[in-house]
Parts: C-alpha cells; structure tokens; sequence
C-alpha cells in the first residue's frame, strides 16, 4: 500500500469505529474538475515504461467529505476526522517526504487535501516517474514533468532529473529550470552516469546557463555528465551549499579549485569519475567528508593527486573506487578519523604528515590480501601514530578475493595487534594466527569479533574468544584449522557462522556447542552448511535462529532434550519455547514439514521459508 493510501485509510478509521464521514468516500458528480486537474494526470498514473500508457489519469471514486472538524457521520455521531482536521503546515510537511508520484495522488484522497499538494513544498523526483519498464517512455516522462511544474505554485524544496534529458531536449530542460515552480531552489541533483548517455566524453555539453540561477539558495548539488565551462564557473558563488557532488564531469583544475573556493560552508565533496584535472589541494574550513572515485580515461587528463593542505574538521576521507593510481597527501587533517579503502593498485599511494594527524583512530579498512601482498607497507601503515588507540579494524575482502581460500596464509603484522586494548570492532580475514600469539593477546574493549577465512587451530580460537571479555557479537566464516568450538560467555549476545567446505588436510569446523550463554539471543549460520552439528546446552535467551536446512548433509540441532536431524524432529522430550524467529530453507516446498517443525517451537511468533526453485 502506497504512503498516500495509507494516509487514506488512517483517515476512514474514524467510520469504522463510529467517527467522521469516511474523507475517501464516493465522489459526488457536482464535484468541481479540479479535483483530478489533467496536469496530474503523470501522478495518477502507473509506470513510465515503453509499453504501458503513459499518464493516463485514472478514474477516481471519491465524494466530497465532511467540512475540516466536523464531528459525526451522516447521522450525526462520533468523532472528527483527526488527520484531515490538521493543520495545513503539518499536512504539507508530511507531502512533501511522499515521492513525487505519491505526493500528486493525495488530492484525490479527499477534496480537503486537493490544495495540500499545491501548498507544500514540491519535491519533483523524475526518477520517481519512470515506474519499473524498461525503456522508458522518455518523451511522456519529459511531458509528466512539464505538467507538474505548470500546475505547482512553488516553492521547490527537491529538482531531481536524468542528465540524458540536457542532450535529447535542452530547450525543454532549460524551460523547466526557469519556472517559477524552481524559485528558491534548495536541492538539484542531475542524477546518471554516462553510460545510459549517447555522446563520448570529448563531446560534453555545458549545462543550460538557468541552471546557476539557484546558487545563491542551493544546499545540496550534484553535476553529472556535462561540462563545467572555466568562464561559467568563475562567476558562480555558493554561499549556502554544504554538499557538492560532480559526477563524470569534465572540468579543469583552476575551474575545480574556483567551483569549491566559492562555496564557504562546504561540509561534503564527493568526486566520482570527474575528469579533466591532475591534482586538487583542498583547503577548507568546514569540510567533514571527502569521498573521490578515479576512472581511466583516453586522451583526457585523469585525476592522480589529493593533497588535503587545511581541513580541520575534515573526519572521513573516502576511496570509492582507483583504476588508476592515486597519490594522497595529507598534510593536515587533525580530525581524520575514518579512512578507506585503500587499495594495493599500482602506483596507489597515501601519505600522512609526520605532525598533521596524532589521533586518535576510529577506524582503519583496508583489503585482506594486501597482508600477503604488500605485508611490508601495510606494517608501516599499521604503525602509523594517525592509527594511535585504534577503535575499529576491518581487513575485509572483495567480492572475487571472499571466494578464494588461501591454503597457507601469512600470520599477520605484529603491529596488528598494538591495537588490541582500545579496540572496540575487529574482522580479521586472510591469515594465519599462530599459537602462541592468540595466547599473548587480550581484548578487553572488544564488542565485535569478525574471523574470516582465518587459519587458526582450536585450542588458539578458545583462547581468543576468551580473551575478550565483554564480547557481544561472534562471526565465523570459511576459516578452518579446528573441527570444534565451545561456547562459555556471559557476554555473547549474538552468532554468526558462514561456511565453505574446506578441501585441504586440516580439520574443518564441524561442531558448535553452546554450554553457557546466559545473553545469548541470536544463532545464525549459513544455508550451506552442511554436516555442522548445533548442540544449546544452556541458552535461556535464544530468541532467534536460522536458518534450518534440508539440503545435502543436514545439520543435527540438540536443544537439551530436543533433537533435530535437518529439518525433522528425532526425538521431542521437550518442546523449545525460547525461540521466536525461526528461518528455514527447503529443498521442495512442503506444508506439513512446516507444520510439524512449527509443533516443536509453540511460542513461535515469526517463520521466514525460503525455497530453492530449480
């Protein structure tokens, strides 16, 4: 049910239980035409795709209602209708955080809410318009857009819209950043990338000149997928905007330092893919968040260099993406606190002044595989006083790197664990802990402990759990060297186990058993584990678990008494009663399966059945 239905439906309650005139009844035929004006017939209608018909308005079944605050129904008892008796303020409030499509169709919820739309501020999305076909039908959706910025007064809070529309109908995108409907303007987003454009790079366009006529009301900007003209750009001002993304533009480097200088009280800078310009050095006061993704291009200067000179407030500084080889330096950034992903392509690199940043870290994320890759760099960046009472540490992989077991990993720098009495989350991936290391080390801050694809033997992955004492959360995956693990904690409130079988000649995880663990509310492992035997011993809390399996190998649950061989019951001495969210994942879909699985959890209040289709 859409926002606006919903909203319609919160309105009739107050009939049903003997209240107002339902405000969404039948519509009398003397009604005025403006209750369905044909400008908002794009909001009225379904999908914007090639097939469907586009903006097609649909027929409304609605009456006029009671006046705002009338009390009773047609034969005079009850209550007023509270949500319609608002005030208009707060009715165009609640509009204006509706999408667009939705916002328009609340007029015909009532005739009270026909002038809501109008008066609140606009927020026109035309992505919201294009529904879920594809193609889209681009010249209806260009339409949609027209009508609505005819039939809106204004003011505009929101202008969001596809780049492409700059290249197929500049005169009409022109046409709609100088309606009235856009004055005061406080957000425009040309949101798309230029792989959905039709033009190569060398061929951008510069926007329409109407576009800068917000600048002095825009707080949030994005540029995508045109040029920013060196001329154009010296003249413009932002005294307001606290966020600026340029997507794939094309823009110089004296342009680039022009545009951010002329925005004072700029917060977040986001670069993805801008081209034109070899280095920027930032220097600004307010800047919080730097976030710059690098793409290759041909015959085109490429951005290679980030030198952070002045940015006091500056915390999270951001690497989307690096095809290329970027140089990062910073020289001042006493506040730097998130950084990441650094990457190990070549010609990469990040350098911190020797006074700039003293800490203390927050967190440090960076790719498993460079332990094995660069172990010598990434000791010297483990090193680094920047990192000094490190709180969180994530060696995580990639999306071909989580697929690949390593046999024989490297242990990881010693430096690693300089860290272990202020750190407060850890995921270590891709290494080998050795014996005598685990049995060194002591975690009396950590909360989260993440072990992926981790060689370690069982005794060494006792003692490391136990070293930390206020442990609440445990993720397990594809790490192998012990078959068993015992559970004794009165901290653990929450398991997670992820599992690849392992081919190699050191024993796999096979056994969990939970012996002691007063606070523990969540298991959760994977469907693909199969062979792992579950047994609870004492978990007077366990509310939630999953996901039970049929497939191949079936795991065997012991809960106590209670044993279960995949998802069939062996023997039931006792029902389990803790438990109140169960997944469960089948082969074949079969009902009574669930029924009889559902017998031996009777406080069962949420089942979640995943089936697998051939």
């Amino acid at each position: 049910m859409s926002p606006a239905h919903r909203l319609a439906a919160l309105s009739a309650r107050g009939r049903h239980r003997g209240g107002a005139p339902l405000p969404c009844a039948k519509r009398s035929r003397r009604e005025s035409p403006e209750a369905n004006p044909p400008q908002l017939a794009a909001a009225e209608s379904g999908e914007l795709s090639g097939s469907g018909k586009p903006f097609e308005p649909e027929q409304s079944r609605f009456r006029e209602p009671a006046p705002p605050g009338a009390e009773g129904d047609e034969s005079g008892d009850g209550a007023p209708d509270r949500i319609s008796g608002l005030p208009d303020a707060i009715l165009g409030e609640v509009v204006s955080l509706l999408s667009t499509k939705e916002a328009a169709r609340t007029q015909v919820v009532a005739s009270r809410w026909r002038h809501v739309w109008r008066g609140a501020p606009l927020v026109l999305d035309a992505t919201d318009l294009e529904g879920k076909g594809w193609p889209v039908n681009e010249q209806a959706l260009a339409g949609a857009v027209s009508r609505i910025l005819s039939a809106h007064p204004g003011p505009c809070r929101r202008f969001c819209v596809q780049p492409y529309h700059l290249y197929d109908r500049r005169a009409t995108v022109d046409a709609w950043l100088r309606s009235p409907a856009l004055e005061n303007l406080k957000e425009l987003d040309f949101c798309g990338r230029r792989r959905y454009l039709r033009c190569p790079v060398n061929q951008l366009a510069p926007p329409p000149a109407s576009t800068f006529r917000f600048c002095a009301t825009l707080h949030v900007a994005t540029f995508s997928n045109f040029q920013l003209l060196d001329g154009t750009v010296e003249a413009l001002q932002f005294p307001k905007l606290t966020h600026l993304a340029l997507v794939e533009v094309r823009i110089t480097e004296g342009s680039l330092h022009n545009m951010i200088s002329s925005c004072p009280v700029l917060e977040c800078l986001l670069l993805d893919g801008s081209f034109g310009f070899e280095c920027l050095r930032v220097s600004c006061r307010r800047l919080q968040s730097i976030a710059v993704g690098v793409d290759l291009y041909f015959n085109e200067p490429m951005f290679r260099k980030l030198v952070i000179v002045d940015a006091p407030c500056l915390e999270r500084l951001l690497y989307l993406r690096d095809r290329m080889g970027l140089l990062v330096s910073v020289i001042s950034a006493p506040k730097l606190v998130t950084l990441g992903c650094l990457s190990d392509w070549r010609g990469s690199e990040t350098v911190f002044g020797t006074t700039a940043i003293k800490g203390p870290g927050r967190c440090f994320r960076v790719p498993a595989q460079l332990i094995h890759r660069v172990p010598d760099t990434m000791d010297a960046w483990l090193r680094s006083p920047a990192l000094d009472n490190l709180q969180e540490i994530d060696f995580y992989h990639t999306s071909f790197e989580a697929r690949v077991v390593v046999q024989d990993p490297l242990p990881p720098p010693a430096s690693v664990f300089r860290f272990s009495g202020s750190l407060r989350v850890a995921t270590i991936g891709k290494c080998h802990i050795l014996d005598g290391l685990a049995e060194t080390l002591r975690f009396p801050e950590l909360a989260h402990l993440g072990i992926e694809s981790v060689r370690i033997s069982e005794a060494a992955l006792q003692s490391l759990i136990s070293s930390c004492a206020a442990l609440e959360c445990l993720f397990l995956n594809k790490s192998f060297g012990f078959s068993c693990l015992w559970i004794n904690s009165s901290c653990l409130r929450s398991i997670g186990l992820g599992y690849e079988h392992y081919r190699g000649p050191l024993p796999w995880f096979k056994e969990l058993i939970i012996e002691d663990a007063p606070r523990l509310e969540k298991l959760l492992y994977a469907e693909s584990i199969a062979g792992l035997n579950l047994s609870v011993i004492s978990a007077p809390k366990l509310a939630t678990l999953g996901c039970l399996s049929n497939f191949g190998i079936s795991s065997r649950v012991l809960f106590g008494d209670t044993a279960f061989q995949g998802l069939r019951a062996e023997s039931l001495m006792t029902v389990v009663r803790n438990v109140k969210i169960l997944a469960v994942n089948l082969r074949v879909f079969d009902l009574d399966k669930v029924i009889d699985l559902m017998k031996c959890f009777p406080c069962l209040e949420k089942l979640y059945v995943k089936v697998q289709i051939l």
